[in-house]
């Protein structure tokens, strides 16, 4: 499903980062249905995103001009926004997609800010 969603969508992103991601994805959350319900809600924010030009936080420093999402991994009132997604939209010849510089766990196994600072 989640390959299936980047294309689908108007989104863009290296595949080499989006490798790194997803293992880095699946060291957070070693749980095999953990991980599972962690990539459906990352599909699930990308369909957000591309559907929401207003969705997201401005980010700064190394981030200038990128936007964050945070979300749940787990769908339960309690469960904390573990989950971040580092975006921009590109606007080319009347088109619009989101760019995708990083995704994944906030802190594990190392902060999604830190893995995607240099891309």
């Amino acid at each position: 499903m989640f390959v299936l969603t980047l294309s689908e969508l108007p989104i863009v992103a290296v595949r080499g980062h989006i490798e790194e991601d997803i293992r880095a994805l699946s060291e957070a959350f070693s749980d095999e249905q953990e991980f599972v319900s962690a990539l459906h809600a990352i599909s699930a924010e990308l369909r957000l995103i591309v559907g929401d030009p207003d969705r997201g936080g401005s980010l700064h420093g190394h981030y200038t001009a990128w936007k964050y999402s945070k979300f749940q991994s787990q769908r339960s009132q309690h469960h904390p926004a573990d989950l971040r997604i580092i975006f921009r939209r590109v606007a080319e010849a009347g088109a619009s997609h989101v760019e995708v510089r990083a995704f994944g766990h906030r802190w594990h196994p190392v902060a999604v800010y830190l893995r995607g600072k240099d891309r």
